[in-house]
Formats: structure tokens, C-alpha cells, sequence
């Protein structure tokens, strides 16, 4: 009796996360996270000697109360200071709250949840003395759909999260000339911006006359840079003092060298901001042991232990219309709106949504997309993961 191995040296349409072939396949697991803890804050405004105040936090449910007894004496850095002592001492609070007071405001108290996910609301007695402020509200780890990029989550711990650009951190580079007369001002920077995986070279000149000034230098070579830019790639300005190189892409590294000709005349290259970039884990993979959420949607829920892909052949999930061909880049989503999603991936840049896969890591291995149970999935070959 012969056997259809679904999916497996198979040219019909998978499903996404679906290996197209298991041969050479290196497989591994992480924890799907990118959950926030809830970030809260007790700012004591004024002082009322030996009063009572309460501070009561509401966890799951149930109310735990603390309380501080000013003293004769009271000012608004001693009742911060007792409440936080005091919520230390209880092991209740202390249990899901980690209380703390910095040297600069010694008058606020705050209060950060010990998990991620989970929220608490809290109040103080007498009201008129403390003003309560969230900065930053518990949320929940993102679900991963199957057939999505996975890169490594915000915290580094190892875990996993969908790509998104409020995680990454855009490279900034600062260029300085000091002015010299009769000089040659040469700058170049050097990064890969056609997304071919190789580097290209981009350079200006200018020659500065018997009366140089830094504002004439960095205003014409900024000019002159800027022109060869691509769209979405690399922002160029000046301030009269400096030239400021400013990616636009999340993972879009470069460098920045200066050269001068015929004086003493220097340049100071500095990086202000480093790339912090979305490193690419893997591709996450079809599990027949998920089960179908209350929305009819099958994927890794948030805190989920998710199956990834990091080499070999699998049917990915491709933005709508996507239709890649052989020697086509690779990108990923990592901003979207409307009906976008967050880790499909894609064949051109969109805007300043997107991250590139240089072909060393991944690339299209057919000229075609499919639309599989409202999903549009292409072939791609993974060949190694950012590390």
C-alpha cells in the first residue's frame, strides 16, 4: 500500500510552518514571551503628621492592605519610604510587587509587578496627599501564528516573539571635521542598500577653499551624500557642526569613514546610538498539538513553548499578493496596520516597515504563492539564524 507524505518532497501547497522537505532540517524550541510587567507609581505630593496611610492593591481579586504611620514630623520622602518598607514586610504584596524608590524622587514610590501579564490596581487613603499614575501597563505575550519569522525577544532572555520595530533601536552615527584651508574632505559610508548581501560604497568630496569653515563642509558633503541615499534607507542631515547618519530600517547596519587630503585637517566619527537589531531565530512551525483558539485561529499563545525552524525548507506565511521569484530578497514584517501582519514575509521593502534577511540567511526556492485556507504561503529556505 503506498503512503502521501504530505509536505515532503512535495511541489503541492503546504500549510504555513509545514516543512517542505524534513532532510537537513534543524529544528529547536522556545518560549514564546514579550509580556510587560505593570510599572506603577505613589507620588506622596504632601505631608500630614501621625495620619494613617493605607496603600491597598487588588491582585486577582483580592485586596492586601499596608499601612504608614507619619510622625509628628512627616514630610512626603518618609511616608514614600515607610509604605515601600512596608509593602516589603508583607508577604502578600511582596509576593507579586517589587516596591522601590530612587535617589532622585525620594517622594515616589513605585510599584513593579513581579509578572509579566498580569495587572493590579491599587489606591492610597488619605487620597489628597498621593497622586497614582500607570506608566506602564501589564500586557499580556503575543500569540505566533504558524509559518511567521520568530526573532529573540526584547529582554534577551532566549525566548521568542513575533518582529517588531518598538523593539529594535536604529543605528545613529556622528561625523565631525575640523575646518582646514585648502583641504580635501572625503567621507564614505558603507552599507548595503540595494539588499543583495553584498556592501556598496557611497562617497562625497569637497574641497575646501583658503577660508574653510566646519558649517560649508558638513552642509555641501551632506548634500552630496544624501542624494545617493535610497528611499527608506539611511537618513543624512547636518547641524553646521556635523553630519548625522540616521537608519531608517530596523537591522540596517553601516559604517561611516572620512579621509582628508593635503592639510592637518581630521575628522571625529563616533556612534551615538548602537543597532540594536531584531535577530532572526527561526520560522515557526506547524504543530498538530495546538489546538484551535475560541477565534477559529490555530497558533502559539503567548507563554506557549513554539517549535522553530532555523534550517531547512517550509512553506512560509507571504504578505497579501506576494508573489516571490528565484534571486527576489527576503524581508520580514515588523510594523503593520490595516490588515497586515506582524512576521509574514515578504519580497521588497515597504516603507520603513520591514527587516532584511540577507540571502547568507535565507532566500526563495520557487518562482510561486499559493492561497491555503486564507493564508498565502511561498517556499523558503532557511540557512542558518542571527546569533
Amino acid at each position: 500500500m503506498s503512503q502521501t507524505n504530505y509536505g515532503l518532497n512535495s511541489s503541492r501547497p503546504g500549510l504555513p510552518g509545514l516543512c517542505v522537505d524534513l532532510a537537513g532540517a534543524v529544528q529547536r524550541s522556545a518560549l514564546a514571551t514579550g509580556a510587560v510587567a505593570q510599572v506603577s507609581t505613589v507620588t506622596v505630593d504632601s505631608a500630614t503628621n501621625s495620619q494613617d496611610y493605607v496603600l491597598t492593591v487588588t491582585f486577582g481579586g483580592t485586596d492586601y492592605s499596608v499601612t504608614y504611620t507619619s510622625d509628628g514630623t512627616a514630610t512626603t520622602s518618609e511616608i514614600a519610604s515607610g509604605l515601600s518598607s512596608a509593602v516589603t514586610a508583607d508577604a502578600n504584596i511582596n509576593a507579586f510587587i517589587t516596591p522601590s524608590i530612587s535617589g532622585a524622587s525620594p517622594n515616589v514610590l513605585t510599584l513593579t509587578g513581579r509578572y509579566k501579564g498580569e495587572s493590579f490596581t491599587f489606591s492610597v487613603t488619605p487620597a489628597a496627599d498621593v497622586t497614582l499614575a500607570t506608566g506602564t501597563a501589564a500586557a499580556a505575550a503575543g500569540a505566533i501564528p504558524f509559518g511567521r519569522a520568530c526573532v529573540l525577544d526584547a529582554d534577551n532572555t532566549d525566548g521568542i516573539e513575533l518582529p517588531d520595530t518598538a523593539n529594535d533601536t536604529l543605528k545613529v552615527v556622528h561625523a565631525t571635521p575640523t575646518a582646514e584651508n585648502n583641504a580635501i574632505y572625503d567621507l564614505s559610508l558603507v552599507a548595503d542598500l540595494d539588499f543583495d548581501g553584498i556592501n556598496e560604497v557611497y562617497t562625497a568630496s569637497y574641497s575646501a577653499d583658503g577660508s574653510a569653515d566646519v558649517q560649508e563642509i558638513v552642509e555641501a558633503l551632506q548634500a552630496a551624500l544624501d542624494a545617493q541615499m535610497p528611499a527608506n534607507t539611511i537618513a543624512i542631515t547636518e547641524d553646521d557642526a556635523k553630519l548625522i547618519f540616521t537608519s531608517e530600517l530596523p537591522n540596517l547596519d553601516f559604517n561611516v569613514t572620512g579621509v582628508e587630503l593635503g592639510a592637518t585637517a581630521t575628522w571625529t566619527i563616533t556612534t551615538d546610538t548602537d543597532l540594536v537589531p531584531l535577530r532572526f531565530k527561526g520560522v515557526s512551525l506547524h504543530s498538530h498539538r495546538v489546538e484551535t483558539d475560541s477565534d477559529g485561529a490555530t497558533q502559539y499563545s503567548g507563554g506557549d513553548v513554539v517549535s522553530l525552524l532555523q534550517k531547512g525548507d517550509i512553506w512560509v506565511e507571504v504578505d497579501d499578493a506576494i508573489t516571490p521569484a528565484l534571486g527576489d530578497p527576503v524581508f520580514v514584517r515588523a510594523s503593520a496596520s490595516g490588515s497586515e501582519v506582524l512576521g509574514a514575509f515578504r519580497d521588497s521593502q515597504d516603507g520603513a516597515d520591514c527587516i532584511f534577511l540577507p540571502p547568507s540567511i535565507c532566500q526563495w526556492i520557487e518562482a510561486a504563492a499559493y492561497n491555503v485556507n486564507e493564508k498565502r504561503i511561498a517556499k523558503l529556505r532557511i540557512h542558518r539564524t542571527e546569533v
